[in-house]
């Protein structure tokens, strides 16, 4: 049964180690999401605005790239994510044999919650940054329309 415990444990361990990796690269997808979102909107800010609708649609389109530059960035924020890990200090009550099984059962039902809570805010994170990419493909999508208008006025 000891064996068993240990290897939940190390299991646990294992499953919050994986959590704290794949917050750190979904933070480092959305700051770089973020900064291609910055260099697109400096870009497209240079210029002649233009006039009539076009202009309309280039300032929308504009404020929608921000807003999702904005998203991007909240959803890599700093937020508290826990670890599996604790101070050896705090286990010094825990050192008997008798209470070994004790001690795994109560590290295995505290990585269990810390798993839980982690879940709760990568969720959290992971929609704020996926409305992100769907705002910005709707202001790309303005940008193309404006395109279009802009043809369209020069044709006409």
């Amino acid at each position: 049964m000891l064996d068993a415990k240990k290897e939940a444990l190390r299991q646990t361990e294992r499953r919050a180690e994986a959590q704290l990796a794949f917050a750190i690269a979904s933070d480092q997808r959305a700051i770089q999401f973020c900064a291609a979102l910055g260099i697109v909107i400096t870009i497209l800010a240079q210029g002649d605005v233009g006039t009539g609708s076009a202009a309309v649609l280039r300032i929308v389109a504009l404020a929608t790239l921000l807003c999702a530059a904005g998203m991007a960035a909240y959803s890599c924020r700093p937020v508290r994510l826990y670890s599996a890990s604790g101070e050896s200090n705090g286990f010094s009550n825990y050192y008997f044999p008798e209470l070994s099984e004790k001690f795994l059962d109560a590290l295995i039902t505290r990585n269990d919650s810390a798993i839980a809570k982690n879940d709760v805010q990568i969720r959290k994170n992971g929609r704020v940054f996926t409305n992100a990419m769907i705002v910005a493909a709707f202001g790309i999508g303005l940008l193309i329309l404006r395109l279009l208008v802009t043809t369209n006025q020069q044709g006409a």
